[in-house]
């Protein structure tokens, strides 16, 4: 298994095979303060530990209502 890919042994099972993985980091709302302190606590536990890279992109994303997402701008930060 490469690196890349033992470093995300615990998502293994919730990848797609015919996507390619593209490291990313999501940020997301929820209108319910609960939820948002159930999935904080669910990544914490997760992803216990320390991590670190070097973000050099970020991408201005639409989400339609149908699921479909484009890019809608994508910024270097480099």
């Amino acid at each position: 298994m490469p690196v890349r890919l033992r470093r995300l042994r615990p998502a293994l099972p919730h990848l797609r095979r015919d996507l390619p993985y593209e490291p990313h980091i999501t940020l997301a709302r929820n209108p319910s303060l609960d939820a948002v302190e159930a999935a904080l606590a669910q990544a914490e536990e997760t992803l216990a530990g320390e991590h670190a890279d070097v973000i050099r992109s970020l991408s201005l994303l639409s989400v339609a209502r149908d699921g479909k997402i484009e890019i809608l701008r994508r910024i270097p930060l480099f």
